[in-house]
């Protein structure tokens, strides 16, 4: 029989770790492979409260397993003092924050968050988050913060100042400051191996960074951030050479024909695998995505995008390797109610399957963002059952001859969902969808 003493220390700690491993929950890195169909996994409560059973239950086993299990505990937590806040996790933050006291005193093992959701509404959650960083973060590798109007800044100057409690830190969300000078450098100086950044700013706040003011984080992959009002100057300064997804917005405006911002887009976009412009600000007319897009972006294989509002005036090279787009039919289309290109007989119900023509041959899938019966509901509000029912089938048909797999998301494909003409009774769309949209 084999002996279990003899198996080293060491081991037994691998052992236990790869049972309370959470795929994707904890992980700092984020797959840029299907990223449409795997970030949601990023957030999935059900398998860290499957992760933390086990490892409740294997602290059990012994004194030395409880030990070494309760190093692990708190692992994921989040604070939110909002009415629809849970209360479990409050509960939760208050053990992590006594933690360090109580541990001091009768020797428990203190609490090591390794993702933290930290929700600003006020003063009191500025110190609460402030103890929390000075006494509990040590290892901590994932932080999501959001803020309210007016805590931006309290929040941001504490990151900076206490860095080092945050050694381990790779990916960071957080609200922009409004009064920092350089909040760009400053961050790429305070976290230099981020690994993940997203810098969002409240509706009311309007930020351009200064032309000095640079990026500097070689080991970057994955950047959210609106650089469609950043100055091609600005980005040209920056050091992302490691970067694989942007998430960003676009805009309609142009300079001498020229739509200047997709000028970070083309400097930044040599290593991209995924681009998500996710909001677009546009006057009207569709925004052209020129050819030399496709040299911009040579790896792209996955592209987020309002597809009836960007259009091709020219077939994509061949060998690119583009393989899903992903369709947001809607997404914040700021005065945008009716695209049109300038110069062509092309409507805003035909726009799509023009673009379809004229992607890589390499495209494999369609993704609309929305359910078919939820699609088929908000094209109608606006052209009739009739002429809906006439764009979806003349979609199929480009993308069937494509041999492009067309599907919303459920993964329910179009030509399933064509079989059957009832369906084009209109659905209301779900609570929580917004319900502006256009194809």
């Amino acid at each position: 029989m084999f002996d279990y003493s003899r198996i080293p220390v060491e081991i037994w700690h691998l052992i236990l770790l790869a049972v309370i491993d959470v795929p994707y929950v904890l992980d700092t890195m984020i797959s840029d492979a299907d990223y449409w169909r795997t970030s949601p996994l990023y957030h999935d409560v059900k398998v860290y409260a499957e992760s933390e059973r086990c490892r409740k239950s294997m602290r059990l086993v012994c004194r030395t397993w409880r030990a070494y299990m309760d190093g692990y505990k708190h692992r994921w937590i989040t604070y939110d003092t909002g009415t629809d806040a849970d209360s479990r996790q409050q509960d939760e933050f208050r053990d992590v924050l006594n933690a360090s006291v109580i541990s001091s005193l009768d020797g428990c093992v203190p609490s090591r968050p390794r993702r933290l959701m930290f929700h600003v509404r006020g003063e009191n959650d500025v110190e609460r988050f402030r103890k929390l960083v000075e006494n509990s973060a040590r290892k901590l590798t994932i932080l999501f913060t959001e803020c309210s109007e007016g805590n931006e800044d309290a929040l941001f100057e504490h990151l900076l100042s206490h860095s080092a409690e945050l050694p381990n830190l790779r990916f960071l969300a957080i609200c922009g400051p409004t009064r920092f000078i350089m909040p760009l450098r400053a961050l790429s100086t305070a976290f230099p191996k981020l690994l993940s950044l997203a810098i969002s700013h409240n509706r009311s706040a309007t930020y351009l960074f200064s032309s000095h003011d640079t990026l500097v984080l070689p080991s970057l992959e994955v950047l959210g951030l609106d650089v469609s009002q950043t100055s091609a100057d600005a980005v040209k300064s920056w050091d992302l050479r490691g970067l694989r997804q942007l998430h960003t917005r676009l805009s309609g405006e142009c300079i001498g024909g020229v739509n200047i911002s997709l000028e970070p887009i083309r400097l930044l976009g040599s290593n991209l695998t995924v681009l998500n412009i996710h909001k677009l600000r546009a006057s009207g007319a569709a925004i052209l995505l020129p050819f030399e897009f496709w040299t911009w972006c040579p790896r792209l294989r996955e592209l987020l995008v309002f597809l009836s509002a960007v259009y091709l005036d020219a077939p994509a090279p061949e060998d690119h390797p583009l393989k899903s787009i992903i369709h947001w039919p809607h997404f914040d289309t700021t005065d945008l109610s009716n695209p049109w290109i300038t110069g062509t007989s092309l409507s805003q119900t035909s726009i799509l399957p023009h673009n379809m023509n004229l992607f890589p041959i390499n495209l494999q899938v369609l993704i609309i963002w929305k359910s078919w019966p939820q699609y088929s509901e908000l094209l109608s509000h606006r052209y009739g059952l009739s002429e809906t029912e006439d764009f979806l089938v003349k979609l199929d048909e480009v993308c069937t001859r494509r041999l492009i797999r067309v599907e919303d998301r459920d993964r329910i494909t179009l030509h399933k969902y064509l079989e059957t003409r009832d369906n084009f009774i209109a659905v209301p769309a779900h609570s929580g969808d917004i319900d502006d949209d256009s194809s």
